[in-house]
């Protein structure tokens, strides 16, 4: 290790280029980052829906949730299994164990349910949906306002916007906020007599018609995946129309032979109204990959070219959008920062002098940018969690550098070692204890990440942040720290001018008083106390340790009673300029 101390010291060039590099490579890594409001997690978990329609609870569990359930119960790694039964459909949970891969635990059911397709009810509908927090969650908002439009002029335009948006590859699951649409069907009675058509028959022959049913089933090993042929269910009013029907006399007829179909939409079960004028909402949700900063950059463009098209008295407005949240969580960390370095350099300035606070303090940026890189190689992205991970990284980040400059400032001020010699000794020495100290800090954080409720999931990118933030903060000290103490040294005095011609006599008191000492430093005022009180204390302690024993008991009883004291929460309550009403 002191082998490649020296490299460093000695290849000054190499070293401030790789310190450069990595600036540079740390700004420009913010773009390739995954910037969002909060972390992405998906839960060990999926949620079985089954649909009988008119069966009773107890006829759903009897035809239903047996079979359904001595199938899944084959299904390893199961953490909880959870059924509730309702008139008509049921729910099953599954839970999983932590790490299983729920990509496979999806097929591996669906596989399950498919073999079971001859032994349930022909009727029976099913869904499978894996969970994540962050599909309740909508990153945009959009409100299409025209006082002027018709309920369904207001969503023609909607459904342009919603395909406009579509061009953005980051954009997923885009909807317009509207009413159910309906297809209503007028019989002709007479018509129906003529043919000899009854109205069960008819009811009937449209719930068939408007199913995904199975044309059949391939087994590849284990699984089966269940085939199910293209237009097998209602997409469009014509194609309620042409549901076919069979006569008494067996011949085959359309619905439209002895029926009007039309279209109609559910009156709104709520009003939305924005400034007191009639809206339609748009929302849409971003890719687990996408950079909202750069999805709003291209949203605003999309916004623009939209609203050319629209017609005088339509606008269309951004209501909500959560790149404001992202971007002020970035300038908040960014302004932590600036007084994280602020204050640490007024802190060090009077304790451990200028020089040492120049190599303690440009530790900060350098390891937040080096950070940023590692963290950009991550699936966590920089979201609130790592956010938060950096402001509590802060103060821990300058710990090694600290002991590097401490140990070379002793080699050089009691030792006589020149800075060069201070820099390479003071550094190799302590490697050891620099890593162990790293390690048993990034420890502390590891019952943090492995937490497999739903909070740990969420607060696991919080202790990977710190982690990289621990790591660059060795690095750089071994490196950039020690660098800076080998060209500047801890020596604490400053120049006020250059050293003049000694020929003068004048000259000469000058040179004396051109050295000007820095500020002093509340380090050594503590030495008397060190010496006197704190020694003497601890000469007692050590004499009279079981009384010290009784102390640290007290403390430990105090503090669990404290603790029950302390409001239990999860979360701080937000600041986002939204709320949620539920009705």
């Amino acid at each position: 290790m002191r082998s490649f101390i020296r490299f460093i010291v000695d290849h000054m060039l190499i070293s401030v280029i790789a310190a450069v590099a990595v600036i540079a490579i740390g700004i420009s890594s913010i773009p390739l980052l995954k910037i969002s409001d909060l972390p992405t997690v998906e839960m060990p978990s999926l949620v079985v829906t089954l649909t009988l329609p008119g069966a009773s609870p107890a006829e759903i569990q009897n035809r239903v949730i047996f079979e359904i359930e001595d199938e899944l119960q084959s299904l390893g790694d199961i953490d909880e299994f959870e059924t509730d039964i309702f008139k008509s459909f049921a729910i099953i949970r599954i839970k999983f164990f932590y790490g299983v891969d729920i990509n496979d635990k999806y097929l591996e059911v669906s596989s399950k349910l498919n073999k079971l397709q001859d032994e349930l009810p022909s009727d029976l509908e099913s869904s499978i949906e894996k969970q994540s927090p962050s599909d309740l969650l909508v990153p945009f908002v959009f409100a299409l306002v025209g006082p002027d439009l018709t309920y369904v002029q207001r969503l023609n335009w909607s459904n342009q916007f919603k395909l406009s948006l579509r061009r953005n590859e980051f954009l997923q699951q885009i909807e317009v906020v509207k009413s159910d649409r309906e297809a209503v069907v007028w019989l002709d009675m007479d018509r129906m007599r003529q043919y000899g058509i009854s109205i069960d028959s008819v009811s009937q022959a449209i719930v068939s018609e408007n199913r995904f049913l199975p044309v059949g089933t391939m087994e590849f090993g284990d699984q089966a995946v269940t085939i199910i042929p293209p237009g097998s269910s209602y997409h469009r009013i014509a194609d309620v129309a042409a549901t076919p029907l069979l006569t008494g006399g067996g011949k085959s007829i359309k619905l439209a032979d002895i029926a009007t179909v039309e279209e109609v939409y559910k009156p709104d079960p709520v009003l939305h109204r924005l400034d007191g004028q009639p809206a339609t909402l748009i929302t849409a949700k971003t890719r687990d990959d996408a950079n909202v900063l750069a999805v709003r950059e291209q949203i605003d463009v999309l916004l623009d070219q939209f609203r050319k098209q629209l017609p005088a008295g339509v606008e269309l407005h951004l209501l909500y959008n959560v790149e404001e949240g992202v971007r002020r969580n970035i300038t908040g960390l960014l302004w932590n920062v600036v007084q994280g370095i602020g204050i640490l350099c007024v802190v060090l300035l009077f304790s451990v002098g200028y020089r040492s606070t120049f190599a303690i303090g440009i530790m900060l940026p350098f390891s937040l940018m080096l950070s940023l890189v590692w963290l950009s190689l991550t699936d966590f992205g920089l979201q609130q969690m790592s956010v938060a991970g950096f402001i509590i990284a802060l103060g821990l980040i300058v710990d090694n550098g600290i002991v590097v400059t401490e140990n070379a400032f002793k080699l050089s001020h009691y030792r006589g070692f020149n800075n060069r010699d201070a820099a390479v000794e003071g550094t190799g020495s302590v490697i050891s204890p620099l890593i162990s100290s790293t390690l048993t800090t990034a420890l502390a954080f590891l019952p943090v990440f492995l937490l497999t409720s739903k909070t740990g999931l969420f607060m696991r990118s919080l202790s990977v942040t710190i982690w990289l933030c621990l790591g660059a903060s060795l690095f750089i000290a071994v490196t950039v720290t020690t660098l800076s103490v080998s060209r500047f040294g801890t020596v604490n005095r400053l120049w006020l001018f250059p050293e003049l011609p000694t020929r003068n006599g004048f000259f000469k008191r000058l040179n004396r008083m051109r050295k000007m000492p820095t500020p002093p430093s509340f380090l050594n005022a503590l030495i008397p106390f060190r010496d006197i009180h704190f020694i003497t204390a601890l000469q007692a302690a050590i004499r009279h340790w079981w009384a010290l024993l009784l102390l640290v008991l007290g403390l430990f009883v105090l503090a669990g009673w404290c603790v029950q004291q302390v409001p239990q929460i999860v979360f701080p309550d937000s600041d986002d300029p939204f709320f949620h009403h539920q009705y």
